[in-house]
Formats: C-alpha cells, sequence, structure tokens
C-alpha cells in the first residue's frame, strides 16, 4: 500500500499530524553512545503514546518545518537502511515497551534518492491494555505529542478489554463518475474505516456525521450541493438530511445503523454506502488544487461513534487534511 508517491502526497496536501499521526525525521534514530539511548527512551514513548491512546501511525523519515508551521511535513528525509534496518527498529519496539504491543506492522518504503535510502511507516493498533514505555512511564498522545498519563487513565486504558472498543478512520480516494471524456465529474470519495479494535464482538454500531458548508438553500427552498452524486443505489443502513445555517450554507447529515456483527480486529469502509463524492473538477490542476480549496470552504466532518456498552467517541477532522488512503480505489 505505501509508496513514495502516496509519502508524497501527504506533503503535498500538508497533512497535520494529529491523535493519529506523527511524523519523525532520519534524526530520531542513532546508534551513539548516549544519544543512542535518549532515542531509544523516545521511540518507545512515542510507539506507546499511540497504542495507548487510539492507534496510527508514526512515519519515520519525513521532516517537519520549524517553527510556526511544525507539526506540518516539509520533506522527505530518508533512513538508510543499511544503517538501520527494519528489524532494528522492530527489535527497539519490541525490547522497550511492556508488555509487548501485538499488531505492530513496519512498513518499509524505499525512496529514489539513493538505493539504501528509505521511509518507515509504522502502524500501531489501539491496544487492550496500557503500556509502559523504557523510561517506566505510561504515555499517551495529546495535541500532537506524548505525555504521561494520570493514575485514573491507565486504570481506564487497563479497563478496555472489558468494554467494547471500535475506532473510525477518515481518508479519501480519487473518483471518476463521467460518463464521457466531453464531460468529466471527478470527485474525492470518502473512506470511513470502522475497526473492532477490542476482544468482544460488537453487535451493534452507529456512526453519525455532519459534513459542514457542502452547499445551500436558495430563495425557493432548493437544496444545492458542492457533492457529485455517485449512484442511486442508498442502502437502507443509511439516513441522510440536509440542513441549513444562519450564514447561507447547508450542512449534510449522515447516519449510518449497523445490521451485522462485527468480530474482533475485523473492518469495514461503511463509506461504500455513500453515494456521494467532493467535487475534484473545479480547477485542471485539482490533484494538487484541492487539499487548499477544502481547506477555504471549510469542509470538516464532525462525527460520533456509537457502540454496544462502550462510551461514544466523537471529534472532527478537516476533509482537506485528509490522506489519500488508496489512488486505486474508485468504487
Amino acid at each position: 500500500m505505501w509508496s513514495q508517491e502516496i509519502i508524497k502526497q501527504y506533503i503535498v496536501d500538508q497533512v497535520q499530524e494529529n491523535l493519529n499521526l506523527d511524523y519523525k525525521a532520519a534524526g530520531a534514530f542513532s546508534k551513539d553512545g548516549r544519544d543512542k539511548d535518549e532515542k531509544i527512551k523516545d521511540i518507545s514513548k512515542d510507539v506507546s503514546a499511540i497504542a495507548n491512546s487510539q492507534g496510527g501511525l508514526i512515519i519515520y523519515g519525513v521532516k517537519e518545518f520549524d517553527g510556526e508551521k511544525r507539526y506540518l511535513p516539509e520533506k522527505i528525509d530518508p533512513i538508510d537502511q543499511t544503517i538501520f534496518s527494519k528489524e532494528w527498529l522492530e527489535q527497539i519496539i519490541n525490547s522497550n515497551i511492556r508488555p509487548r504491543i501485538q499488531g505492530v506492522i513496519i512498513h518499509p518504503t524505499q525512496i529514489d534518492t539513493h538505493p539504501n535510502h528509505c521511509i518507515y511507516v509504522v502502524e500501531i493498533p489501539q491496544s487492550n491494555t496500557a503500556h509502559q514505555a523504557k523510561d517506566k512511564k505510561y504515555y499517551k498522545r495529546y495535541n500532537f505529542e506524548s505525555i504521561a498519563m494520570e493514575y485514573y487513565e491507565i486504570r481506564d486504558v487497563m479497563n478496555r478489554a472489558n468494554i467494547a472498543n471500535v475506532s473510525i478512520k477518515f481518508g479519501l480516494f480519487h473518483g471518476d463518475a463521467s460518463e464521457n471524456k466531453h464531460a468529466m465529474n471527478f470527485y474525492r470519495g470518502l473512506k470511513i474505516i470502522i475497526k473492532n479494535d477490542g476482544v468482544q464482538v460488537v453487535n451493534k454500531f452507529k456512526v453519525s456525521l455532519i459534513l459542514t458548508n457542502i452547499g445551500w438553500f436558495d430563495d425557493d427552498d432548493r437544496f444545492h450541493t458542492n457533492l457529485i452524486k455517485i449512484s442511486e443505489d442508498q442502502g437502507t443502513e443509511l439516513k441522510t438530511s440536509s440542513h441549513g445555517q444562519l450564514n447561507g450554507s447547508a450542512d449534510f447529515q449522515v447516519v449510518y445503523q449497523s445490521e451485522f456483527v462485527l468480530f474482533p480486529q475485523e473492518q469495514i469502509d461503511i463509506a461504500k454506502t455513500l453515494v456521494w463524492g467532493y467535487r475534484d473538477d473545479m480547477l485542471p490542476n485539482g490533484q494538487y488544487e484541492w487539499a487548499g480549496i477544502a481547506r477555504d470552504a471549510k469542509w470538516e466532518i464532525k462525527w460520533k461513534l456509537y457502540a454496544d456498552n462502550m462510551p461514544f467517541k466523537s471529534g472532527t477532522v478537516v476533509v482537506g487534511d485528509l490522506p489519500i488512503l488508496n489512488y486505486l480505489d474508485n468504487h
């Protein structure tokens, strides 16, 4: 899945660090004396913090900007895999975090600057217990950083195995609904990945989404939208409505109610039932300008997630900051 092109798109789209995403330059690794110990401590701290939070990615080999634009990716800063191999990183993670995190996947991604250059994308699942870093402390992700957890937070994480634990992840894919070459109809479709990160079967879950500023009502109370309708096949598990705002814009509300169980570690893309996509034909080079247009239009997704006995989760994502999860998926 991961490639140099996908990493570059993160940089072009200026996908900001968040609760589930962390960038690290090549300097995050070291094998030199005292500095080595500090770097190993930081690796254990950052990886365990993501597992203790909602799970996510650490991309080793991407440098952030300095100053006001920190937390935004600046450029690829490749790692020499002959010095720092995948096996070396795997051993650092496994031997310095207690208990060991199950399900960590390291994706080596080749970079064309040199045959030895690569980026390591580390995929970290949300865990069902609390993990301790090398310094004997427990950390979590908060405001783009790894911070020490309070006692009650550690206790709550350790109780995850007793309640349902479902996560949500958003992304985009390039789509083409054109009927012919003279009527281009490009869009960016949503991917909404729901995953059962717990150890119990989830019998029911529900997702409520508000897509902001995607349309307006005219003087005759007719609804107009910047979304493109992709299909007529809206499933019975999906309910939609539109709501006007005082500023003249309109939001789109989507409610998804599951009709099946979700087994442990099973995941689905519920967006396959959606029949709309964000327009991507506003500029000739929309592939490169689209993220800025989406941010200027204040396209956001406000979400709530419910599942069995799990306390509901909620949040807001900026559509312009969402990564492309699969360039080839146009369904």
